[in-house]
């Protein structure tokens, strides 16, 4: 569209198909559209709805050249088209519009799918903003781009086929025309499917229950209570987070979903260790038909469930056209219900499917912690990767039948051989089938369809050959010649005015959406997205577009040849994402402290407050001195108070937002001490802290050191918890009133004395139940002999795990193995 000219382009999406190009003949418009019109005209396009749509109803009407162009400012400054006053008595042409934009989770540009089909990606030279007729060559040039364009949108159109035919398929089952269904969708489609009604008027508005949540009758939840009061408590905003520790891996509980992983894990099948994942069978459609948590808006909801059970009987048959279709209405439901625009729109029961969902799991989780030898690797939205000894799978498959008989969900099990895992959202994984799962930013790729990402796809190939089967990624890349493999499509943001590839010494402007390649020519620049001022006051601003390589070819036409890329950069960029799931942090070069001129030194200096991160520093700390410290935590074995682990955090947070900075820790090593006693192991592990500046990036970064004891697998995280304690005590001079040189000192001479081995054998014999809690004299005789290990010059480490041991919850068997281990490293 211009300000003198209109071009318009069609073409059918078969074979030879018909090609209509048009320029400026409103009549020829109409008369084509009348006569297909008379046999249900679809047209279809890649956001069509929001623009092409409204042009051309408005051309096919009889608008002016200058009211379409209106028309066309109109969208093209962000307005709505059905929004302008011309379509306000204006009918509809004959025909039926669909997008292809439609249902696309995040919509892309038709650039950016160009680029991932490999196609060329050229944008016209010709401006928009031209005040005069197009001349001969550039009528030539927009002509051949829209057809380009109409090409690439017939290659989405097939590439998104089976989709647009199971729309077809619903949408006949409910009556409706094939045009009808494409131009609805898959929300609109599934609501007219279920025949869902809305309630009376101002009904978005009128759910007063939206807040409300009843627990199922049948769950069954007793080891984490926290996560039953967290629900019990609806959130309004639906914001709030738990975080929390279940089956010794960090979760967090939100209205969102369920999230737990064991960060930087690796496992492998052997012959007496089992990894397996389970995932509950169509969970959230189960939730819907088990509970009953169908959207209320349905007037029979046990239609819901003869589509779920048409389909497995469809997919039992080899019917995968019924099969695919009423899948799209089963996985869509629930989305729907939490749209406010939808007519299955019922926030209630939305609410409660995705509660319940992580409740069950849960549920399941700490009955599985009975198991000997289980292990929770993750938890995600509708199942669990786990392990556990192979003499023990009876056991768990017969925890999780319980599950399902009381729950009346199925699970479904796929047996894994090895899963490396950076988080519960980045991982890959082989099943013993041979199948790779891979989840995450990292990997994407290799899941995605070609036309909705493919960029780096050599890297993401490189960081799985070698987490699976140890081939190093330069082996790998260097071996592949595919340039398609290699190419980078980025975009800039619609908020920028434009981009720049600005090299050395020179730079030029490019499109909005590029493909580049790595290149070893230094000269080359990289590329910048630019914000152009809008008053005198402001500045140009310049963002480099991220994840780029320093020096880029720009090539939308075609492809360079294989020798003009740098293959190092991928190789690099996929060592450091195999670095970022095993867990291993880049070192940072070490800054040599300047020496200073001593004269200079002696002369007096103004002294200049602290800027920058060092101010915000002395804030945190003046923040974290005004709080009331209160030792809310008491050990009942001991008999002393502590400052616990969440008025710490709870009160850093707040201190932190207050100074304007972030936290992150992360594990740099660890080392596994197994058997310090019968059942007791120890992990000494050191992290890395940084206190970063929010708005300048600046950071602090300080060692800490924990030690953790544990029965179970706990001593991680018993270690973590200890190292925040003692570096947030130490560095913000939280005083917790230990005081070394208190008088309590004095009084230690009062106590019993450490219990030898000859006399502990007496005292051995007097206990008649070991699983009784331990008595207070075991007790201590414990701490007293942790003195005499402190006395002796022991490791530091090995006494705080002894310590860590004491605090928790032991019994007479557990008290008598701790004093064994004692006994074994107090000198004679």
């Amino acid at each position: 569209m211009f300000a003198h000219d209109w071009i318009f382009v069609a073409k059918q999406p078969v074979e030879g198909g018909e090609r209509v190009i048009l320029r400026n003949d409103a009549p020829a418009l109409r008369w084509w559209a009348d006569a297909l019109g008379r046999d249900e005209l679809i047209i279809g396009g890649y956001n069509t709805k929001h623009y092409d749509q409204w042009i051309l109803r408005a051309i096919y009407t009889g608008a002016t050249p200058e009211q379409v162009k209106e028309i066309n400012d109109w969208i093209i400054g962000g307005q709505k088209g059905w929004d302008h006053s011309y379509f306000k008595d204006v009918t509809w042409p004959p025909w039926t519009n669909f997008d292809l934009m439609d249902d696309i989770p995040v919509p892309l540009r038709l650039k950016e799918i160009e680029g991932n089909l490999g196609m060329d990606i050229e944008e016209s030279r010709v401006s928009f903003d031209l005040d005069r007729p197009l001349t001969d060559d550039e009528l030539r040039e927009v002509i051949d781009y829209c057809c380009h364009d109409v090409d690439a949108a017939i290659r989405l159109y097939h590439e998104r086929k089976s989709y647009l035919e199971s729309k077809i398929t619903v949408g006949a089952m409910c009556g409706l025309s094939p045009a009808q269904s494409l131009r609805l969708t898959n929300a609109k489609l599934t609501a007219e499917f279920l025949g869902a009604q809305t309630p009376l008027e101002g009904w978005i508005e009128g759910w007063s229950d939206r807040d409300v949540y009843e627990f199922p009758e049948n769950l069954i939840i007793t080891k984490y209570p926290e996560v039953i009061e967290f629900f019990a408590d609806v959130d309004p905003e639906r914001k709030r987070k738990l975080n929390i520790e279940i089956a010794g891996v960090p979760h967090t509980v939100a209205w969102g979903g369920l999230h737990g992983a064991r960060e930087c894990y690796r496992e492998e099948r052997t012959e007496t260790r089992r990894i397996s994942s389970r995932d509950v069978t169509s969970y959230y459609p189960s939730l819907m038909i088990v509970n009953g948590y169908m959207s209320r808006n349905v007037p029979d909801p046990d239609e819901f469930k003869r589509v779920y059970e048409r389909r497995l009987a469809a997919k039992k048959a080899g019917d995968k056209v019924t099969a695919d279709a009423l899948k799209l209405v089963l996985n869509t439901t629930y989305g729907a219900m939490n749209n406010q625009y939808n007519k299955l729109y019922d926030p209630r029961q939305a609410l409660a499917v995705c509660v319940s969902g992580q409740l069950y799991l849960i549920d399941l989780i700490e009955k599985l912690e009975d198991v000997p030898t289980f292990r929770l690797i993750q938890s995600n939205t509708d199942g669990l990767i786990i392990s556990y000894d192979t003499k023990h799978e009876a056991e768990i498959d017969a925890v999780i039948d319980e599950w399902s008989r009381r729950t009346g969900f199925g699970m479904e099990a796929t047996d894994v051989e090895k899963i490396v895992q950076k988080d519960v959202n980045n991982y890959v994984l082989r099943t013993t089938g041979g199948d790779v799962k891979v989840k995450g930013p990292y990997l994407a790729v290799l899941d995605a369809p070609r036309w909705r990402q493919n960029s780096m796809k050599i890297v993401a190939k490189a960081i799985v050959e070698y987490l699976l089967n140890g081939v190093p990624p330069e082996e790998t890349i260097n071996a592949c010649d595919d340039m398609e493999q290699f190419q980078i499509v980025c975009k800039a943001g619609s908020t920028y005015d434009k981009v720049i590839w600005k090299g050395s010494p020179h730079e030029r402007e490019v499109q909005n959406v590029n493909r580049v390649f790595a290149s070893p020519n230094k000269t080359f620049g990289t590329l910048y997205k630019v914000k152009l001022p809008k008053a005198s006051s402001e500045k140009e601003r310049r963002d480099k577009i991220a994840d780029l390589p320093e020096h880029c070819i720009v090539c939308n036409r075609g492809y360079p040849p294989i020798n003009s890329i740098d293959k190092q950069f991928y190789i690099d960029l996929a060592r450091k994402r195999i670095n970022d799931y095993l867990g291993i942090k880049p070192e940072k070069p070490k800054k040599e402290r300047k020496k200073k001129d001593m004269a200079k030194t002696a002369k007096t200096e103004t002294i200049q407050a602290p800027q920058g991160l060092a101010a915000k520093l002395m804030k945190l700390r003046e923040v974290m001195n005004s709080f009331a410290w209160e030792k809310d935590g008491k050990n009942r074995h001991q008999s002393y108070e502590y400052i616990t682990e969440k008025q710490y955090k709870n009160n850093f947070k707040a201190a932190l937002a207050a100074a304007g900075l972030d936290f992150k820790s992360s594990m740099l090593e660890y080392q596994f001490i197994p058997a310090i006693s019968d059942k007791m192991n120890m992990m000494i592990a050191k992290f890395e802290f940084k206190i970063i500046d929010r708005e300048t990036g600046e950071e602090e970064v300080y060692p800490a050191f924990g030690t953790g004891a544990d029965m179970g697998d706990k001593g991680l995280y018993k270690a973590y918890t200890g190292a925040i304690k003692y570096f947030l005590a130490n560095n913000f001079l939280v005083a917790e009133g230990n005081d070394p040189e208190s008088d309590e000192e004095e009084m230690r001479n009062v106590k019993p004395a450490y219990v030898p081995p000859e006399r502990r054998e007496e005292i051995r014999e007097t206990i008649t139940n070991q699983n009784e809690p331990a008595t207070e004299e075991q007790l201590e005789a414990i701490a007293l002999g942790i003195e005499a290990l402190q006395e002796a010059g022991v490791e530091d480490e090995v006494i705080a795990g002894f310590t860590e041991a004491l605090q928790g919850e032991l019994t007479k068997a557990d008290a008598e193995q701790l004093l064994d281990a004692i006994t074994e490293l107090v000198p004679a």
